[in-house]
């Protein structure tokens, strides 16, 4: 691994090890991710990639070792960590929406994390234009496109305000403009509001265009990890220039 500046940690991964109906999908894995910085992971089909982002979204607790948020210790705290997964957003690949408008998505999010009525409403218009989304605010989310549903979910997601972002390979089912669309969203969050992206990827061009550090996996485990340029134009190891080069897919 290569050296680095000490920074403030947001995730603290120590010797964690995870297994999912009698499988191994991460494994002995030790890393720190940096508050305030852009992250991506990549790796190819099950390295363990989504498994380690739905622990890093306390939705699964580790069979072994240590997973801290910021100074806490999530694997001592758990189950009782509601509160700190309210700090979180998490986006999947094919996320759902409720049934009603665009305007009622974003209003029931905010509900469902407290926001008084008249907090709620300031809210949700001021994510609606930040997101482009006002004139849809009427539109029923049955009827969105790809793009425009992704787009919901992320706008769902930032109107509470969490302070880490992890996304599980958003654009995959999206066309050429929606991924660019998209990917412009994402890349105004870290230099705008200053918070922690977590990105799980198969796609190296967006790796590249909306991380700044890189993590590859293979097999459950941490092979490499380091600056998003340096590692894609010099990685270290022989199981990662192996899959830069495509000759690595399992």
């Amino acid at each position: 691994m290569r050296s680095k500046i000490a920074m403030a940690a947001i995730f603290t991964l120590k010797q964690v090890s995870h297994q999912r109906q009698g499988q191994q999908v991460v494994e002995q894995f030790s890393h720190t991710f940096e508050a305030g910085c852009s992250h991506a992971i990549i790796g190819p089909n099950g390295a363990g990639k989504t498994s380690l982002l739905r622990l890093l979204a306390l939705l699964e607790k580790p069979g072994q070792g240590q997973l801290f948020f910021r100074d806490l210790d999530i694997t001592s705290l758990w189950p009782q960590c509601l509160a700190l997964r309210r700090r979180l957003g998490f986006l999947q690949q094919n996320p759902l929406l409720f049934q009603g408008t665009v305007w009622d998505n974003l209003a029931m999010g905010l509900k469902y994390r407290g926001f008084p009525r008249r907090q709620r409403r300031q809210r949700q218009e001021e994510v609606l234009a930040a997101f482009g989304l006002t004139p849809l605010a009427r539109r029923q989310a049955a009827s969105l496109s790809g793009g425009e549903t992704q787009k919901v979910a992320l706008a769902r997601i930032m109107a509470f305000n969490p302070e880490v972002l992890l996304l599980d390979e958003p654009t995959a089912n999206l066309d050429p403009y929606a991924t660019f669309e998209f990917e412009r969203l994402i890349a105004d969050i870290p230099q705008q509001q200053g918070k922690t992206i977590i990105l799980v990827t198969h796609d190296l061009g967006q790796a590249q265009r909306l991380s700044q550090r890189l993590l590859f996996l293979h097999r459950g485990r941490l092979v490499e990890s380091g600056p998003t340029g340096l590692l894609l134009r010099q990685p270290e190891d022989n199981l990662t220039r192996q899959f830069l080069n495509r000759g690595l897919m399992v």
